[in-house]
């Protein structure tokens, strides 16, 4: 058999790993998982959604397969390459069995079926779940909680764009391609890779109302506020993928092809939505990315083809997600340590700093912190509106990036976090715990490696001076909002050296209230509005260096106008 005009390919995320997507994947189909796959279809130009079903008014439609490679899945390659090992295996991969006529003009869908089933009419059942975008992996899984999908580094990757300065772009634009505007550069392969750069990095899709500058700083924003999960979607129907395409020559489907080795090509032309509407219970069939590849490549030219099809997550400006077949990266790198106690009343609200050991200038922090929420209650935290937390589920998530980047001395505090304790804890209990979403970049947006943080423990256990593991101390101002002055009293139980620092609220020093030597008994600081940098909260830490024992406690304050 000779094979005139045929071509398979494989589905793989945008990414230095080229990783294979996972299909099928299991979903939760009214409580029960069951297998759902990624489908690839060729269909002719005339092709529409409101008239045609991408499975059934297919030229051909197959099944993404998680290995192909078994014997009876090889007849097309086997067809063509006699000496073909059965034995070899390619992730995510499929092969259309057709014949292209030169003559005709085709097109090529891919999308996420929802559960759909080719055996039955892939329409709604009686409860109206079946076969929806709902139940599909990219409806799910563009950020998964506890990876690192999406990130504050993505957001200033997209704020650096608004400057028209691409920085580290490498994963989406070559680094080798300048024609002096290198996000709206035109010509190959630079123009392409800009293109799915501005898909990526467009959350609000604002292209065709603004096609001279659709990046702004509202797509930095909504980026932010989705990551953190203050908002369930992007708006205007924004899809949570983008979706690139490039042929290329040879079997080894496994060659990373769009990174490293700058000769390699980069994706060559876009997968645009087949619909323009991305709701939950939009049928999953009805959704999905369409390429005319009579554009692309000529098919009078005869011979096997093979289609890498590229996903990126939506604001994955850097292209850093690993969709490990369900097997998220639940652990940071950023170590978290426990330094020193403090000693609270059930019903009592407390801040706990968080602070970095050694110092460093960071132009993106992320940061994710799942805590006990059976036991502490977040009431709020330093971050205002670039963090968002969730006392049912028990996680944290702030995302804040500058191109200015903020400077923290070593030693100080990043971040406080003000919780109301719910039940008995001891020094043991951990109550916060970093996920992988932790991640901090410099202005550069290269990730920091070694990060170190350290908090406190809390611990409703009764102490003494005289105990060696005490630190708790009290400490408040009054008034407090205040809009001229407000002072701070706190009790010294012995002898010690004390200082008192006012932190903004990215923790950078504003001012050292105290640092001397003081008698044990009460003291009190006044605080001006002139010492402080304008209206907003403030956070004033106590570090007591006594004979017996080491003390510490944090509180806020609120300068009004």
């Amino acid at each position: 058999m000779i094979i005139l005009n045929r071509f398979a390919g494989q589905v793989k995320y945008y990414n230095e790993f080229e990783d294979p997507m996972p299909s099928p994947f299991e979903t939760n189909h009214d409580g029960m998982f069951v297998p759902d796959f990624f489908y690839v279809s060729l269909v002719d130009a005339d092709f529409d959604n409101e008239n045609h079903h991408p499975y059934y008014d297919a030229v051909e439609a197959v099944k993404v397969k998680e290995f192909y490679g078994l014997e009876e899945d090889n007849e097309v390659f086997a067809a063509h390459y006699t000496d073909y090992p059965y034995d070899i295996t390619y992730a995510a991969a499929f092969a259309f069995e057709y014949n292209l006529n030169p003559a005709a003009e085709y097109a090529v869908l891919v999308w996420d079926g929802g559960y759909f089933d080719e055996f039955d009419d892939g329409d709604w059942t009686e409860d109206g779940t079946f076969g929806v975008l709902g139940k599909s992996w990219t409806w799910y899984n563009w950020s998964p909680p506890g990876s690192d999908a999406v990130n504050a580094t993505d957001v200033l990757l997209i704020y650096d764009m608004v400057e028209n300065n691409p920085l580290n772009m490498s994963h989406i634009v070559p680094p080798n391609y300048d024609d002096g505007n290198v996000l709206y550069g035109s010509g190959a392969p630079g123009w392409y890779a800009a293109n799915f750069n501005i898909s990526v990095a467009d959350v609000n899709a604002s292209v065709l109302d603004n096609p001279g500058q659709p990046i702004t700083d509202l797509d930095a924003l909504l980026t932010s506020r989705r990551v953190i999960g203050a908002i369930e979607k992007f708006p205007n129907n924004k899809p949570n993928f983008s979706v690139a395409g490039i042929f290329v020559d040879g079997v080894d489907f496994n060659t990373n092809h769009i990174f490293g080795d700058l000769d390699k090509p980069y994706p060559s032309y876009f997968f645009y939505q087949g619909n323009d509407n991305y709701n939950w219970s939009t049928l999953a069939k009805e959704h999905y990315y369409k390429q005319d590849l009579q554009e692309i490549v000529g098919w009078q030219d005869e011979g096997m083809r093979y289609l890498n099809i590229y996903y990126n997550s939506v604001g994955d400006i850097n292209s850093s997600y690993r969709p490990l077949y369900g097997e998220w990266k639940g652990d940071s790198d950023v170590q978290l340590l426990v330094k020193g106690m403090i000693n609270v009343s059930i019903g009592e609200e407390i801040t706990i700093p968080l602070s970095i050991t050694d110092h460093a200038h960071f132009g993106a922090i992320s940061l994710g912190i799942d805590y006990r929420n059976d036991l502490v209650e977040i009431t709020g935290t330093s971050f205002g509106d670039d963090a968002h937390f969730d006392n049912d589920t028990g996680l944290l998530r702030v995302a804040w990036a500058s191109l200015d980047g903020a400077h923290y001395e070593a030693g100080s505090d990043i971040a406080y976090i003000t919780v109301r304790l719910l039940d008995h804890v001891d020094p043991e209990t951990e109550l916060f715990t970093l996920n992988a979403f932790t991640e901090f970049a410099d202005t550069k947006a290269m990730v920091v490696e070694g990060v170190e943080l350290s908090t406190v423990a809390l611990s409703t256990d009764p102490v003494s001076v005289e105990d060696p593991d005490a630190s708790t101390i009290n400490v408040a101002s009054f008034p407090n909002p205040f809009d001229y002055t407000t002072t701070i009293r706190y009790e010294l139980p012995e002898n010690a050296e004390v200082q008192m620092v006012v932190y903004n609220n990215m923790g950078q020093i504003v001012k050292t209230l105290v640092d001397e030597d003081q008698a044990a008994g009460v003291h009190e600081v006044q605080v001006s509005s002139t010492d402080l940098m304008g209206p907003g909260i403030y956070y004033y830490r106590l570090l007591v260096n006594g004979v017996h024992n080491t003390y510490s406690a944090t509180n806020s304050m609120m300068l009004i106008k």
